[in-house]
Protein backbone atom coordinates (compact mmCIF):
# COMPACT_ATOMS: atom_id res chain seq x y z
CA UNK A 1 0.00 0.00 0.00
CA UNK A 2 2.85 2.28 0.64
CA UNK A 3 4.26 1.32 -2.29
CA UNK A 4 1.07 2.72 -4.38
CA UNK A 5 0.93 5.84 -2.58
CA UNK A 6 4.81 6.60 -2.99
CA UNK A 7 6.62 7.12 -6.06
CA UNK A 8 8.82 3.84 -7.07
CA UNK A 9 11.98 5.61 -5.93
CA UNK A 10 11.15 6.62 -2.60
CA UNK A 11 9.95 3.22 -2.23
CA UNK A 12 13.10 1.68 -2.77
CA UNK A 13 14.93 3.88 -0.93
CA UNK A 14 12.74 3.52 2.45
CA UNK A 15 13.31 -0.09 2.01
CA UNK A 16 16.51 -0.63 1.98
CA UNK A 17 17.49 0.63 5.35
CA UNK A 18 14.79 -1.69 6.47
CA UNK A 19 16.45 -4.11 4.99
CA UNK A 20 19.75 -3.44 6.63
CA UNK A 21 18.54 -3.11 9.65
CA UNK A 22 16.96 -6.80 9.42
CA UNK A 23 20.54 -8.35 7.94
CA UNK A 24 21.72 -6.61 10.81
CA UNK A 25 19.41 -7.88 13.35
CA UNK A 26 20.07 -11.30 11.77
CA UNK A 27 24.03 -11.24 11.82
CA UNK A 28 23.89 -10.19 15.61
CA UNK A 29 21.52 -13.29 16.46
CA UNK A 30 24.18 -15.55 14.27
CA UNK A 31 27.08 -14.02 16.28
CA UNK A 32 25.26 -14.03 19.55
CA UNK A 33 24.35 -17.44 18.71
CA UNK A 34 27.76 -18.81 17.89
CA UNK A 35 29.22 -16.88 21.17
CA UNK A 36 26.43 -19.25 23.45
CA UNK A 37 27.92 -22.08 21.36
CA UNK A 38 31.30 -21.02 22.09
CA UNK A 39 30.69 -20.95 25.38
CA UNK A 40 28.81 -23.94 25.82
CA UNK A 41 31.60 -25.95 24.45
CA UNK A 42 34.58 -24.05 26.60
CA UNK A 43 32.27 -24.76 29.46
CA UNK A 44 31.98 -28.65 28.07
CA UNK A 45 35.73 -28.50 27.25
CA UNK A 46 36.02 -27.56 31.31
CA UNK A 47 34.35 -30.25 32.45
CA UNK A 48 35.76 -32.90 30.42
CA UNK A 49 39.79 -31.38 31.19
CA UNK A 50 38.81 -31.27 35.31
CA UNK A 51 36.90 -34.76 35.18
CA UNK A 52 40.01 -36.00 32.88
CA UNK A 53 42.83 -34.42 35.95
CA UNK A 54 40.11 -35.91 38.70
CA UNK A 55 40.53 -39.53 36.65
CA UNK A 56 43.88 -38.84 36.68
CA UNK A 57 44.30 -38.42 40.49
CA UNK A 58 42.46 -41.09 40.93
CA UNK A 59 44.76 -43.23 38.95
CA UNK A 60 47.88 -41.84 40.55
CA UNK A 61 47.05 -42.29 44.40
CA UNK A 62 45.87 -45.37 43.53
CA UNK A 63 49.08 -46.41 41.45
CA UNK A 64 50.76 -44.81 44.67
CA UNK A 65 48.64 -47.16 46.84
CA UNK A 66 49.60 -50.02 45.72
CA UNK A 67 52.71 -49.05 45.48
CA UNK A 68 53.20 -48.42 48.33
CA UNK A 69 51.41 -51.59 49.65
CA UNK A 70 54.07 -53.54 47.70
CA UNK A 71 56.77 -51.75 49.44
CA UNK A 72 55.23 -52.52 52.87
CA UNK A 73 56.83 -55.08 55.25
CA UNK A 74 54.56 -57.34 56.37
CA UNK A 75 55.06 -60.59 58.49
CA UNK A 76 54.67 -63.90 56.33
CA UNK A 77 56.51 -66.69 58.23
CA UNK A 78 58.13 -66.96 61.40
CA UNK A 79 60.39 -69.81 63.25
CA UNK A 80 62.97 -70.01 66.19
CA UNK A 81 66.60 -69.12 67.36
CA UNK A 82 68.20 -69.24 70.19
CA UNK A 83 71.72 -67.01 71.97
CA UNK A 84 75.03 -68.82 71.41
CA UNK A 85 76.84 -65.64 72.87
CA UNK A 86 76.40 -62.82 75.21
CA UNK A 87 77.08 -60.36 72.29
CA UNK A 88 74.20 -60.71 70.84
CA UNK A 89 74.91 -63.88 67.87
CA UNK A 90 71.55 -65.65 67.27
CA UNK A 91 71.80 -69.22 65.67
CA UNK A 92 68.51 -70.49 63.64
CA UNK A 93 68.16 -72.29 60.35
CA UNK A 94 68.81 -70.87 56.75
CA UNK A 95 65.37 -71.35 55.05
CA UNK A 96 63.80 -69.54 58.53
CA UNK A 97 65.46 -66.19 57.66
CA UNK A 98 65.92 -66.67 53.63
CA UNK A 99 64.55 -64.06 51.35
CA UNK A 100 63.22 -62.03 54.15
CA UNK A 101 63.29 -58.23 53.50
CA UNK A 102 63.80 -57.87 57.14
CA UNK A 103 64.28 -60.41 60.34
CA UNK A 104 62.88 -59.45 63.56
CA UNK A 105 63.67 -61.27 67.00
CA UNK A 106 61.51 -61.08 69.81
CA UNK A 107 62.66 -60.39 73.16
CA UNK A 108 61.36 -59.20 76.80
CA UNK A 109 58.48 -57.89 74.72
CA UNK A 110 59.82 -55.88 72.58
CA UNK A 111 60.86 -56.54 68.57
CA UNK A 112 64.54 -55.63 67.65
CA UNK A 113 65.82 -56.11 63.89
CA UNK A 114 68.40 -58.64 63.44
CA UNK A 115 71.45 -58.35 61.17
CA UNK A 116 72.03 -61.41 59.17
CA UNK A 117 75.94 -62.63 59.64
CA UNK A 118 76.36 -65.58 57.74
CA UNK A 119 74.46 -68.76 56.33
CA UNK A 120 75.23 -72.24 55.29
CA UNK A 121 72.77 -73.13 52.74
CA UNK A 122 73.79 -76.33 52.55
CA UNK A 123 73.11 -77.23 56.16
CA UNK A 124 70.40 -75.13 56.76
CA UNK A 125 72.00 -72.71 59.29
CA UNK A 126 72.50 -69.13 59.92
CA UNK A 127 73.97 -66.75 62.43
CA UNK A 128 71.78 -63.38 63.26
CA UNK A 129 72.80 -60.50 65.01
CA UNK A 130 70.94 -58.33 67.49
CA UNK A 131 71.22 -55.39 69.34
CA UNK A 132 70.37 -56.72 72.71
CA UNK A 133 72.50 -58.57 75.51
CA UNK A 134 70.77 -62.41 76.21
CA UNK A 135 69.56 -62.85 79.50
CA UNK A 136 71.37 -66.53 78.98
CA UNK A 137 72.67 -68.22 76.10
CA UNK A 138 73.14 -71.86 75.46
CA UNK A 139 76.50 -73.42 75.27
CA UNK A 140 77.43 -76.53 72.56
CA UNK A 141 78.12 -79.98 73.52
CA UNK A 142 81.90 -80.99 72.84
CA UNK A 143 80.81 -84.65 72.91
CA UNK A 144 78.83 -86.29 70.32
CA UNK A 145 75.48 -87.21 70.77
CA UNK A 146 74.31 -90.56 71.13
CA UNK A 147 71.53 -92.97 70.50
CA UNK A 148 69.22 -92.86 73.81
CA UNK A 149 70.85 -89.54 75.19
CA UNK A 150 67.74 -87.71 76.54
CA UNK A 151 66.87 -84.28 74.50
CA UNK A 152 64.90 -81.62 74.92
CA UNK A 153 63.65 -79.04 72.02
CA UNK A 154 62.56 -75.31 72.61
CA UNK A 155 60.90 -73.35 70.39
CA UNK A 156 57.77 -71.18 68.73
CA UNK A 157 55.62 -74.07 67.51
CA UNK A 158 52.79 -72.41 65.10
CA UNK A 159 54.26 -69.05 66.00
CA UNK A 160 51.99 -66.54 67.46
CA UNK A 161 48.69 -68.64 66.05
CA UNK A 162 49.02 -71.14 69.38
CA UNK A 163 50.53 -68.70 71.76
CA UNK A 164 53.20 -66.59 72.26
CA UNK A 165 54.64 -68.59 74.83
CA UNK A 166 57.83 -70.59 74.85
CA UNK A 167 56.70 -74.60 74.37
CA UNK A 168 59.69 -77.18 75.62
CA UNK A 169 59.04 -80.81 74.53
CA UNK A 170 61.29 -83.88 75.31
CA UNK A 171 62.32 -87.49 73.64
CA UNK A 172 65.21 -89.20 73.02
CA UNK A 173 68.08 -89.17 70.38
CA UNK A 174 66.81 -92.33 67.69
CA UNK A 175 69.55 -92.27 65.29
CA UNK A 176 73.17 -90.46 64.52
CA UNK A 177 72.37 -89.65 60.59
CA UNK A 178 69.36 -88.15 58.77
CA UNK A 179 67.51 -88.45 55.78
CA UNK A 180 69.82 -90.26 53.02
CA UNK A 181 72.63 -91.30 56.17
CA UNK A 182 73.47 -87.31 56.25
CA UNK A 183 75.79 -87.55 58.66
CA UNK A 184 75.03 -83.97 59.48
CA UNK A 185 72.25 -84.67 60.90
CA UNK A 186 70.35 -86.71 64.20
CA UNK A 187 66.94 -88.03 64.39
CA UNK A 188 64.93 -87.49 67.52
CA UNK A 189 61.42 -88.07 68.43
CA UNK A 190 60.96 -84.89 71.25
CA UNK A 191 57.72 -83.47 69.38
CA UNK A 192 58.12 -80.76 66.79
CA UNK A 193 55.77 -78.12 64.89
CA UNK A 194 56.00 -75.91 61.83
CA UNK A 195 57.56 -72.91 63.71
CA UNK A 196 60.20 -74.86 65.54
CA UNK A 197 62.65 -74.90 62.79
CA UNK A 198 65.91 -72.86 64.29
CA UNK A 199 65.38 -73.68 68.10
CA UNK A 200 67.79 -75.71 70.27
CA UNK A 201 67.89 -79.43 70.64
CA UNK A 202 69.89 -79.41 74.15
CA UNK A 203 70.41 -82.40 77.21
CA UNK A 204 70.29 -82.20 80.59
CA UNK A 205 73.36 -79.95 80.83
CA UNK A 206 71.67 -77.32 78.68
CA UNK A 207 74.54 -78.02 76.13
CA UNK A 208 72.97 -77.91 72.61
CA UNK A 209 73.72 -80.54 70.51
CA UNK A 210 71.59 -79.75 67.51
CA UNK A 211 69.73 -77.50 65.82
CA UNK A 212 65.87 -78.13 64.87
CA UNK A 213 65.70 -78.48 61.26
CA UNK A 214 63.15 -80.58 59.87
CA UNK A 215 60.20 -83.47 59.90
CA UNK A 216 59.63 -85.94 57.53
CA UNK A 217 57.14 -84.95 55.02
CA UNK A 218 53.94 -86.84 56.50
CA UNK A 219 51.65 -86.23 53.17
CA UNK A 220 55.10 -87.92 51.06
CA UNK A 221 55.13 -91.01 53.21
CA UNK A 222 51.71 -91.25 53.57
CA UNK A 223 51.09 -91.47 49.96
CA UNK A 224 54.29 -93.70 49.31
CA UNK A 225 53.76 -96.15 51.81
CA UNK A 226 50.12 -95.85 53.36
CA UNK A 227 51.50 -94.48 56.79
CA UNK A 228 51.64 -90.99 58.65
CA UNK A 229 55.34 -90.92 60.23
CA UNK A 230 54.95 -90.45 64.28
CA UNK A 231 57.97 -88.14 65.80
CA UNK A 232 60.24 -88.48 62.93
CA UNK A 233 62.48 -85.62 63.12
CA UNK A 234 65.87 -84.01 62.80
CA UNK A 235 68.30 -81.37 64.18
CA UNK A 236 71.88 -80.53 62.46
CA UNK A 237 74.81 -81.12 64.59
CA UNK A 238 76.34 -79.45 66.90
CA UNK A 239 79.67 -80.35 65.38
CA UNK A 240 78.69 -78.63 62.35
CA UNK A 241 77.44 -75.47 64.04
CA UNK A 242 80.70 -75.09 65.93
CA UNK A 243 82.33 -75.02 62.65
CA UNK A 244 80.45 -72.44 61.03
CA UNK A 245 80.30 -70.21 64.44
CA UNK A 246 84.86 -70.98 64.47
CA UNK A 247 84.82 -69.59 60.70
CA UNK A 248 83.23 -66.64 61.47
CA UNK A 249 85.24 -65.43 64.64
CA UNK A 250 82.31 -66.19 66.61
CA UNK A 251 83.28 -67.49 70.50
CA UNK A 252 80.79 -69.78 72.46
CA UNK A 253 80.54 -70.16 76.10
CA UNK A 254 82.84 -73.25 76.97
CA UNK A 255 80.28 -76.73 77.67
CA UNK A 256 78.28 -77.35 81.40
CA UNK A 257 79.65 -80.58 82.81
CA UNK A 258 76.80 -81.09 85.42
CA UNK A 259 73.33 -82.01 85.02
CA UNK A 260 71.00 -78.71 85.89
CA UNK A 261 67.76 -78.95 87.46
CA UNK A 262 64.60 -78.76 85.52
CA UNK A 263 63.71 -75.05 86.67
CA UNK A 264 67.49 -74.14 85.78
CA UNK A 265 66.86 -75.73 82.24
CA UNK A 266 63.76 -74.13 82.09
CA UNK A 267 64.59 -70.54 83.04
CA UNK A 268 67.64 -71.26 80.06
CA UNK A 269 65.63 -72.39 77.30
CA UNK A 270 63.21 -69.43 77.98
CA UNK A 271 65.74 -66.82 78.27
CA UNK A 272 67.46 -68.33 75.39
CA UNK A 273 64.72 -69.41 73.05
CA UNK A 274 63.36 -66.68 70.96
CA UNK A 275 60.24 -65.98 68.85
CA UNK A 276 62.06 -64.44 64.68
CA UNK A 277 59.62 -63.46 62.12
CA UNK A 278 60.35 -62.84 58.48
CA UNK A 279 58.77 -59.79 57.58
CA UNK A 280 58.76 -59.26 52.65
CA UNK A 281 57.05 -56.71 50.69
CA UNK A 282 54.22 -58.38 48.29
CA UNK A 283 56.89 -58.19 45.32
CA UNK A 284 58.96 -60.36 47.65
CA UNK A 285 56.53 -62.49 48.82
CA UNK A 286 55.63 -63.43 45.01
CA UNK A 287 59.26 -64.18 44.52
CA UNK A 288 59.62 -66.32 47.58
CA UNK A 289 56.32 -67.84 47.26
CA UNK A 290 57.27 -71.07 45.59
CA UNK A 291 60.15 -71.46 47.84
CA UNK A 292 59.19 -70.72 51.46
CA UNK A 293 56.25 -71.38 53.77
CA UNK A 294 54.44 -68.58 54.48
CA UNK A 295 51.75 -68.40 57.17
CA UNK A 296 49.07 -69.45 55.09
CA UNK A 297 50.04 -72.55 54.11
CA UNK A 298 51.41 -75.52 56.58
CA UNK A 299 54.81 -75.70 56.50
CA UNK A 300 57.83 -77.05 58.98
Amino acid sequence: MLAAILPPKLVSGFIRPLQIAEARRREEERTAAQGSQRIAEEERRIVAEEQRRSEERVAIEQAQRIAEGRQRLRPVSSGSGFAISELGYIVTNNHVIEGCNEVKVQSQGSQFNAAVITVDEINDLAVLKVDFNPLNVFTLAEDSARVLDEIYVAGYPFGEALSSSIKITGGRVNSLSGIGNNSSEIQFDAVIQPGNSGGPVFNDQGNVIAVAVSSLNAQYYLDRFGVIPQNTNFGVKANVLRNLLESNNIATTPPKSDELPSQTLSTLATNATFYLSCWMTAGRMEEMQSRKVMFTEIGR
